[in-house]
């Protein structure tokens, strides 16, 4: 299963989620249910464009967004 690293990343980096959420709804108009269900993992696609601005306002590379993890349970 690939899972979204997003929350690690806002964590290391200091951000919160409102202001990751604030920054794509001006740049792509991502609602904050859609932004929520990505960010925890909880949806079955990502736009291309919504995985090039997470890693552009992350400051991270593309990989650095996403981990495959083998046990479910570890979300």
């Amino acid at each position: 299963m690939i899972r979204l690293r997003v929350k690690e990343i806002l964590y290391d980096k200091g951000m919160t989620k409102y202001r990751l959420h604030k920054r794509m709804q001006a740049e792509c108009g991502i609602s904050y249910g859609n932004f929520k269900s990505m960010i925890e993992n909880r949806t079955s696609s990502i736009k291309y464009r919504n995985i090039e601005l997470l890693s552009r306002i992350l400051e991270c590379s593309i990989g650095d967004l996403f981990e495959i993890v083998t046990d479910p349970e570890k979300k």
